[in-house]
């Protein structure tokens, strides 16, 4: 999920890999050196999709976390792109969560 937002920010890849350890550093989960950027071509809809379901499954606690981790990737720069506020949306949604302000 976190890489999927990360390389929709339609920028070079060190940014998306600062975006990516940003989200990163908001989760509940040690180590951080378990979480690697995926190459962009793994992070299809159809993954994003795969992992929400999983998500899904977890705590609201734990869902929580990940649309906090989400939101923080997203806003790194203070700037998003269409695709990552759609994404974080859907993700909000389908996790039955509140989408965040800044939407």
């Amino acid at each position: 999920v976190l890489s999927r937002l990360a390389h929709a920010e339609e920028a070079p890849a060190e940014t998306a890999q600062a975006a990516f350890d940003e989200g990163v550093s908001g989760l509940a989960h040690e180590p951080k050196s378990d979480f690697v950027l995926q190459p962009c071509e793994a992070c299809t809809l159809a993954a994003f999709d795969n992992a929400i379901d999983e998500i899904a499954l977890a705590s609201e606690e734990v869902r929580q976390g990940v649309l906090d981790a989400c939101t923080k990737l997203v806003v790194l720069n203070g700037d998003y792109t269409w695709d990552q506020a759609m994404l974080v949306a859907a993700m909000a949604d389908a996790l039955e969560l509140t989408r965040p302000d800044w939407m």
